[in-house]
């Protein structure tokens, strides 16, 4: 057994993290394969904080598959910045540099690297079927993503989703994926029918998503259910 403390400020994403480390992971940009993939800018680090950048030894781990700049233990590019310069930028121009630490859930690398550390049987995260998320829109050109104000990775397959919003208001819904040849995010799928009560049902192919819920007219609580 093993206790993790976390502040009461704790965000989801760092609790995962922190679950991470429980499982035995060291922090992504710390892989002794990182310098083929991460340039490190210690000039802009916080004197003292240095050590977050040190690779782990060979003796104390060992890299799981491929270096992943999606990872849940990964740091953000100012992370222990001392001048709010980068401390770090990914070498692949294809990478968004802002992209890195800000997902909330297990990377489909981390997923891998767990089952190669634990044995597990299959790399598939569980659905997540039925999860409702809620909020509220204050007016005409409000929006937000969902879930919870992250995107998430999906291997591919079915997503359904589905709005329900006050009546007498024009709410809309959009799937949205990362697009790393354009550097964007871009429409996979979208339902922005007269009123408040939209849904999404596609197949899409793996990758990084999220949902955006938008007023067009109007203010309410929404729910936004979803499936894949």
């Amino acid at each position: 057994m093993q206790i993790v403390n976390l502040s009461e400020y704790c965000s989801y994403r760092a609790a995962v993290h922190e679950l991470g480390h429980a499982l035995g992971f060291f922090h992504e940009q710390q892989r002794q394969d990182r310098d083929s993939y991460l340039s490190i800018y210690l000039n802009n680090v916080t004197p003292g904080m240095e050590y977050n950048f040190y690779q782990t030894p060979i003796n104390e781990g060992q890299d799981h598959g491929a270096y992943d700049y999606y990872s849940i233990m990964h740091y953000g590019v100012t992370a222990f910045s001392k001048n709010g310069e980068a401390t770090m930028w990914p070498k692949d121009p294809n990478v968004n540099p802002y992209v890195l630490a800000s997902g909330y859930s297990l990377s489909q690398g981390d997923i891998r690297a767990t089952a190669a550390i634990y044995g597990s049987g299959t790399t598939t995260p569980p659905a997540r079927n039925g999860k409702t998320y809620s909020g509220y829109l204050s007016g005409n050109g409000d929006s937000h993503i969902q879930p919870d104000g992250n995107f998430f990775n999906f291997n591919g397959g079915q997503i359904k989703a589905s709005l329900n919003g006050p009546s007498n208001t024009d709410f809309d819904l959009k799937l949205l994926k990362w697009d790393s040849a354009q550097n964007n995010w871009v429409i996979a799928a979208s339902s922005t029918s007269y009123g408040s009560n939209e849904s999404i049902s596609v197949n899409v192919t793996g990758g990084y998503y999220y949902f955006e819920v938008s007023s067009y007219r109007g203010a309410g609580n929404y729910t936004l259910n979803i499936i894949k």
